[in-house]
């Protein structure tokens, strides 16, 4: 959100207009779009104009449930702890950022992952990235590299060719 300050001084970075829609809504009418039927919106910086542009625009057509974390915000891990009664119902969820501009084919992604059984599938691509994802030669995850300062944490060891950008969204296995 500071990258888009002086915007961010009053309002959401997902309430920014991209070709006159914000982009809460851009990516609410591509889950849409891409089969999902219902969704959660964690809010914590201005919470009160996300819920009252969700409540005037009635969730672009989808039912939702708001996860708030204007006391403390949470990250992603606690973020999904806090909304996990609102989880329920499927084998595994998706989860993005609102400020992802994507024509990632969403039903492939989810497909795949329950195909491979994952705890959690991350679509990644290769990319210039300031931080890269270190992934192993079966592209499971290994480990994590800041391209900016060299700072690592797992193996960093792999061929390079599979440090890939991450495009924050995941598949999500409920267990």
């Amino acid at each position: 959100g500071t990258r888009l300050a002086p915007f961010t001084n009053t309002k959401p970075k997902v309430l920014y207009p991209v070709e006159n829609h914000t982009l809460l809504e851009i990516t609410i009418r591509y889950l849409k779009k891409q089969g999902i039927s219902e969704f959660v919106v964690n809010v914590h910086h201005f919470a009160d104009q996300v819920i009252d542009y969700l409540e005037r625009n009635s969730g672009f057509g989808l039912p939702y449930k708001i996860s708030d974390e204007r006391e403390i915000l949470l990250n992603t891990g606690g973020a999904i702890v806090k909304a996990k009664e609102f989880l329920d119902g499927e084998d595994c969820f998706v989860l993005t950022g609102s400020d992802i501009l994507t024509d990632l084919d969403l039903p492939a992604m989810i497909r795949y992952h329950r195909a491979h059984k994952n705890l959690a599938t991350l679509a990644v691509k290769d990319r210039p990235t300031s931080r890269s994802l270190i992934f192993s030669e079966d592209y499971r995850l290994v480990g994590w590299k800041n391209n900016e300062t060299g700072a690592a944490r797992g193996d960093t060891t792999h061929d390079t060719s599979y440090a890939l950008g991450f495009s924050t969204i995941h598949v999500i296995d409920h267990s």
